[in-house]
Formats: C-alpha cells, sequence, structure tokens
C-alpha cells in the first residue's frame, strides 16, 4: 500500500504541474537560418547567394522588426571563449541626388556659360525635413565587430 500512496502523490503532483497557472518558461527560439545570415550578408550588399537573407531582410522591415535578429539567436553555444563582440547600429540619413548649378552668366543675355555639378551625398543624422523635394530620407543598418564597422553600411 504504501507503494501505492507514493504513486498516486507522484501523480497528482505531475496534474497539478500540468493545469498550473505558471507560465511554462519556454527554451529561446532560435532564428530562421536566412534571419541569421543576415549577419552576414548584410555587410557586404546582400551578393550573390544571399537572396534568402534579402528576403528575410525585407520581410522583417515589412512587419516592423528589427532588421538583424538578435545575434544570441542565431549563435550556437561554444566552450570555447574569447571571441569577438558583434553587434549592429541603425540610424538615419537624407540622401540628395546630384545637381547641376549656373555659376556664371553672361552679361546683359540670357543662358549659362559655366555650370558647377555637385555630386550626390548622404549626410548621416539629417533628416529632409520638406528642404528639398529631391531629397529622400533614408535608415541604415551597419554590422560592427568589436567596435569596427564590418562591410559597408547597408541603406533602405
Amino acid at each position: 500500500m504504501h507503494g501505492l500512496k507514493r504513486i498516486t502523490i507522484v501523480f497528482t503532483l505531475a496534474i497539478a504541474i500540468m493545469i498550473s497557472p505558471f507560465p511554462v518558461i519556454k527554451p529561446a527560439q532560435a532564428e530562421s537560418d536566412a534571419a541569421c545570415a543576415i549577419w552576414l550578408c548584410l555587410p557586404t550588399g546582400f551578393p550573390s547567394g544571399c537572396g534568402d537573407a534579402k528576403s528575410e531582410f525585407k520581410k522583417r522591415l515589412k512587419k516592423f522588426k528589427p532588421p538583424l535578429p538578435l545575434l544570441t539567436s542565431c549563435i550556437v553555444k561554444s566552450d570555447v571563449g574569447g571571441g569577438s563582440n558583434m553587434n549592429s547600429n541603425e540610424g538615419y540619413a537624407a540622401r540628395y541626388p546630384a545637381s547641376t548649378e549656373c555659376v556664371k552668366r553672361p552679361a546683359n543675355a540670357t543662358g549659362c556659360i559655366e555650370w558647377q555639378t555637385t555630386p550626390a551625398r548622404t549626410i548621416e543624422g539629417e533628416s529632409c525635413h520638406d528642404r528639398d523635394d529631391t531629397c529622400t530620407d533614408l535608415k541604415y543598418v551597419e554590422v560592427t565587430i568589436d567596435g569596427e564597422i564590418t562591410g559597408s553600411r547597408f541603406y533602405y
């Protein structure tokens, strides 16, 4: 009878745990391979072979998610220490296209005799704010390893 009592207690305890109002702790969800590949493909501008990562990047933006998944959701745990610190930075910028303007006009005549071209430029940390019809507001993301930018900023 003593063994039956122990089984009953264990069974009752198991049932109580299953119907408990406390939330069940779930293990961290790993991101998809395509989402994790964004970390590798973005600094190089999504070259050939990065189509899935670029599609996932666009899907994340459409769903108002951060452009990059948490790196911790992509890393496989390892006992090897001394790794690099990988991170991402996001920002905004204003992009102005190349423009041409007249810098020298003929005396008493119409037209222009000398033109000056200003190259296209992107200014980080600046927003267009209706300054110019040709200005475009952009966002960017960059990947850093140990604080140094890896590859190029990716504008979108």
